[in-house]
């Protein structure tokens, strides 16, 4: 990537790499799309009650969002997994203690 400088002369902020979460932010989103999952359900039986070509748009719409959704829990239970074998067994119990159930 190159860096060009802006237009005020000052130079470029360099972008993070990638956002680096800890054991207990990944915990939460996780939960939090655990939870979408549920409420993609409810959506779902929502659309029963519409007319049927507007019952098809939110249907395939939905199912875009659970592939987004899955594919990113999926991807934050690697890193959860990866973590967790780096934590010592005190640490994972207190992050444990603010999993959400």
């Amino acid at each position: 990537m190159t860096l060009q400088a802006h237009d005020n002369g000052t130079p470029p902020q360099k972008e993070p790499k990638s956002l680096r979460l800890s054991y207990r932010e990944l915990l939460f989103v996780k939960h939090s799309l655990e939870h979408d999952f549920w409420w993609f359900e409810e959506l779902d039986d929502a659309a029963d009650a519409m007319p049927d070509e507007q019952a098809v748009r939110e249907r395939q719409r939905l199912a875009q969002l659970r592939t987004v959704h899955t594919t990113l829990w999926r991807k934050i239970q690697t890193a959860l997994d990866r973590r967790a074998a780096r934590l010592t067994p005190d640490q994972r119990r207190r992050a444990d203690l603010f999993r959400i159930e």
